[in-house]
């Protein structure tokens, strides 16, 4: 099983400060540490699939944007204004 430190968590892309990362883990967004000697570390497999998570939410997100576009356009073209 491998283990990933804070720098190998900056490899990935994911750069939050310690505190931060505190602030993650505790309010169960972002997978908790596992206490080697007097360092955090992650196993490499958790943070592979929140990071696969968070691709899934932005593709959701994206396809959700994209059919209100549409709609959007819909009522456009039928002369359908929205009140603001």
């Amino acid at each position: 099983m491998t283990m990933l430190n804070r720098a190998d968590l900056a490899e990935r892309g994911i750069k939050f400060s310690a505190v931060q990362l505190w602030r993650l883990w505790t309010g169960g967004k972002f997978p908790r540490p596992v206490k080697l000697s007097s360092k955090n570390v992650w196993p490499a497999s958790e943070i592979d699939a929140w990071l696969q998570a968070r691709i899934a939410e932005r593709d959701r997100t994206h396809e959700r944007s994209s059919q209100l576009g549409c709609e959007r356009d819909r009522r456009a073209q039928r002369g359908v204004v929205p009140i603001a």
